[in-house]
């Protein structure tokens, strides 16, 4: 799996606000977009979110999954 890292801060990005130009990278410690193959990575990098040079292409371990939480009805809870 691969994600965008900020080379500055450490934080993943999650996200892109287009109202600027160019565009602002949104970062995180909590939330990331992955992806599964480095061309994908790269293309969202360099066309779609047009990320600059204070902001890298990182290969991440493999996720493991540390519980499984069932579909509820979430009417129970209302």
């Amino acid at each position: 799996m691969f994600a965008i890292q900020n080379i500055k801060t450490g934080k993943f990005l999650y996200g892109t606000d287009y109202r600027y130009r160019p565009p602002h990278q949104r970062t995180s410690n909590t939330k990331m977009l992955t992806y599964s193959s480095i061309a994908e990575a790269a293309h969202d990098f360099w066309v779609k979110r047009k990320c600059g040079k204070d902001y890298r292409i990182v290969v991440l371990k493999s996720v493991e999954v540390k519980r499984v939480i069932d579909y509820y009805d979430s009417k129970n809870f209302i």
